[in-house]
């Protein structure tokens, strides 16, 4: 009976972050960091279409915000590999909360896009930081536990950083969840550097 609770906590994936502070730290960090993104995202929206009425202006936001992240991760995973992720993860964080600390006092369309474009740069260099920092952290058996944890981290903020965003831009200004989104940045970066250097 106590070897078969073993196996079930060698395997449970809940499990890994108790058996892996470090890895917890990183996924709490990439919650915060996750959930940021997308609340952000909604707050820029808003933000642009309320300056322009333009849609334009939307799809260049956008592009700007999220197109940096897909080519990042496509094109420049070697150099990340390079790096120390540690430092670029806490850099990423630390960048993204100068970016939308500022953004609190942007209202200007064109500096608004081209702030969510260094956002997107920071969030681009983050997340193949987080993959590949990941066997430093874990023995090779828990790789696919800690891949479907982080998973299922980027898809509830995918689903509840909208959600939050639209609740808080009913009451309060763009200013106001951009001085929150960068807040989670702070705390993702201190989470990071709480780990140890690998």
């Amino acid at each position: 009976m106590v070897a078969s609770s073993g196996a079930v906590e060698s395997t449970s994936r809940l499990g890994l972050l108790r058996r892996s502070p470090d890895f917890g730290l990183l996924a709490i960090a990439t919650a915060g960091s996750s959930f940021g993104t997308y609340l952000a995202a909604i707050a820029l929206t808003i933000h642009v279409y309320d300056q322009t009425e333009s849609g334009v202006w939307v799809a260049a936001l956008l592009i700007a915000d999220f197109l940096p992240i897909v080519v990042i991760g496509l094109l420049l995973g070697p150099l990340v590999d390079r790096l120390s992720r540690r430092k670029l993860m806490i850099f990423s964080d630390l960048a993204r909360l100068a970016i939308f600390a500022g953004l609190v006092f942007v209202n200007e369309p064109a500096a608004i896009v081209a702030l969510a474009g260094l956002a997107g740069i920071a969030t681009g260099f983050f997340r193949p930081a987080v993959y590949a920092g990941l066997p430093n952290l874990v023995p090779d058996e828990e790789l696919t536990n800690t891949n479907s944890i982080l998973q299922t981290i980027e898809t509830l903020a995918w689903m509840v950083g909208p959600i939050v965003a639209g609740l808080m831009l009913t009451t309060w200004s763009p200013a106001v969840t951009y001085g929150i989104n960068a807040v989670t940045f702070l705390i993702s970066a201190v989470l990071v550097a709480m780990i140890a250097e690998n």
